[in-house]
């Protein structure tokens, strides 16, 4: 799980973060942190807020690996 701000985004995402709006189900622009996961299990998920799109994932999965360091073999 990353984790998302519950305030509106007052700057542009920086190099660990994407930026996510309406078009991803979210009331605002909310910056997601990309350098921190969470392990939290499914039963404890219980308010939807939204769905990512597929470019918006691509996006999200890109900056995991750059903020992780992960490399395709």
């Amino acid at each position: 799980m990353l984790i998302g701000s519950s305030q509106k985004a007052s700057r542009p995402a920086r190099e660990n973060e994407v930026m996510l709006n309406g078009a991803d189900g979210l009331d605002w622009e909310t910056l997601v942190k990309c350098d921190l996961m969470y392990l939290v299990e499914k039963e404890r998920l219980y308010r939807r807020r939204g769905s990512v799109g597929t470019v918006r994932r691509r996006a999200l999965v890109q900056r995991v690996n750059a903020c992780f360091g992960f490399t395709l073999a």
